[in-house]
């Protein structure tokens, strides 16, 4: 910001936003609309190129969040045998990623130890005499998503194409503000917009998902709010409880700063979403409003925080 005064002018705007959005949530009965349009999730979701294997629990999470934080366009991953055994290779310098898994083993009265299938053919009385004792072991195996190699059948490069629901203009501004903050923000075939906090990247669906160009931006900016509250940034506490108090909070935050910066930015459009999406949060919280007036001082923050990285203000 070149001087208080355009600060002044904007935080006045965003008074002017939040009065409005107060307006529309006591006189309106309000329905969201998600700014974007659902894909088919199957072939998007983590899994084995070999086998077609899809991953399930803690592994899910660990290589979905691989590939968002590093943009690979691949859902699936395979070891280096695998890899090799298909007549390909891992590209040079690749790092990979870590599964896990529980292997099973037993163990007798003497400390002998026994592999699962060994003791799935031992008779009843057998067992009796042993008197096994089962243990996990933590296991991991290396695996590589298929952009880090080379080599293999085409087949498994093929990206399955994605409806395109509209195609979305770019806004100079907008697009110049969202570069000049330097966030880490990672489009994917995907049904989810979040910011991670841990990797400080931002997740959204690709643009041929959303449903025009005023959803596009407001997603974005939503995420760009809950992006300020990283600690190198305004230090907000962003590891909430689903549905807490606090969450519902930041979420607020969130669409408040979103709302702000898309009426700076000319988006007038975007308000009552907006505000339909506030409701939904408030609803949450007993429809106490006071929450909303808590959340903007922050919200106004976050707002000012990115609107700084606008360069003509």
């Amino acid at each position: 910001m070149k001087n208080g005064k355009q600060a002044y002018a904007k935080t006045n705007l965003y008074k002017v936003v939040t009065n409005r959005i107060i307006d529309l949530l006591e006189n309106q009965k309000l329905t969201w609309d998600k700014p974007w349009v659902n894909i088919p999730q199957d072939g998007n979701r983590a899994h084995n190129g070999y086998s077609k294997r899809v991953y399930s629990g803690l592994n899910q999470i660990l290589l979905s969040m691989r590939q968002m934080s590093t943009g690979y366009p691949y859902s699936g991953w395979l070891t280096f045998n695998q890899v090799k055994k298909l007549g390909g290779r891992v590209l040079s310098g690749e790092k990979s990623a870590e599964i896990y898994y529980h292997h099973i083993v037993f163990y007798d009265l003497d400390g002998k130890r026994f592999d699962l299938e060994q003791v799935q053919n031992m008779t009843e009385e057998e067992l009796k005499q042993r008197k096994l004792k089962k243990r996990f072991i933590l296991r991991y195996f290396r695996v590589f998503n298929l952009a880090q190699t080379s080599g293999l059948d085409k087949t498994f490069y093929e990206l399955t194409e994605l409806p395109t629901i509209t195609n979305i203009e770019k806004d100079e501004k907008a697009e110049q503000l969202i570069l000049n903050t330097g966030a880490n923000i990672v489009h994917w075939p995907s049904n989810e917009a979040f910011y991670n906090q841990v990797n400080d990247v931002i997740c959204i669906p690709r643009r041929k998902q959303f449903k025009g160009k005023t959803a596009y931006y407001e997603t974005i900016l939503h995420e760009l709010g809950h992006w300020t509250g990283h600690p190198l940034r305004l230090n907000r506490d962003l590891l909430n409880v689903f549905g807490s108090e606090d969450y519902t909070k930041e979420e607020l935050i969130a669409e408040l700063c979103s709302a702000f910066l898309c009426a700076d930015l000319g988006f007038s459009k975007t308000i009552t979403n907006n505000a339909a999406y506030i409701q939904n949060w408030i609803n949450v919280l007993n429809n106490d409003y006071r929450f909303i007036f808590k959340a903007v001082k922050s919200a106004e923050k976050a707002a000012l925080y990115i609107a700084t990285f606008q360069g003509v203000t």
